[in-house]
């Protein structure tokens, strides 16, 4: 009999340890949607606010890589970060300043006198960037989000994102920004819990 409870015991056990793993590696999914729209958003500050001083263009609210982790802190790994900077910024003399891509687009464009038959070239120079507005319109509908060890990834292939109809009044402010009707992308973020938290480790935005 007490051979029968020892057995009985352990299986309890393995099967509590069982459900505990199980516990463990499900994904809140709409929380992990709620950290990547955290992170756009948030990211759209990056590339703002745009001030002249002779020579180049910078963000007047972010000159320094302290600023971006005020910015984002809390919402980006280190190596997170390092991609988002890489990708708008280089440092002159302990500023930030946008890389060349993006200071010729300000220097040429004016969002201010463009028209929609003589758009910016706005929704072009973000497209593949994670500042691409149509990221705002992912669902969870749209994506899969699967766990990779102890990463947890967003993904999509080829997402059709509709801006506007040629029907709708809408379409002369999103013509005068550049944006075609629709577009297709593909995006991967990829992200790492820490506590509570999602954090994005690495992000990628194709069309």
């Amino acid at each position: 009999m007490k051979q029968k409870f020892g057995v009985l015991y352990i299986c309890f056990f393995i099967l509590i340890a069982v459900l505990s793993a199980c516990q463990t590696g499900k994904i809140d999914e709409q929380q992990v949607l709620n950290h990547y729209y955290d992170v756009i958003t948030t990211a759209q500050k990056l590339f703002e606010n745009h001030v002249y001083n002779g020579s180049v263009y910078y963000n007047e609210n972010i000159q320094t890589i302290e600023d971006v982790y005020a910015l984002l802190g809390g919402k980006v790994t280190e190596d997170g970060m390092e991609q988002l900077v890489d990708r708008f910024f280089i440092e002159e003399e302990g500023k930030l300043v946008y890389r060349d891509k993006y200071q010729t687009y300000i220097e040429e464009e004016s969002l201010y006198t463009a028209t929609p038959e003589n758009p910016s070239r706005y929704y072009e120079s973000v497209r593949q960037t994670i500042l691409n507005p149509g990221l705002q319109i992912v669902t969870t509908q749209d994506v899969s989000i699967t766990r990779d060890g102890e990463y947890v990834v967003l993904e999509g292939t080829d997402l059709p994102i509709y801006f506007y109809e040629e029907t709708t009044l809408s379409k002369e402010q999103y013509k005068r920004f550049g944006y075609p009707p629709s577009d297709k992308l593909s995006i991967s973020f990829i992200f790492i819990k820490q506590g509570d938290n999602y954090l994005l480790e690495e992000y990628k935005v194709e069309g």
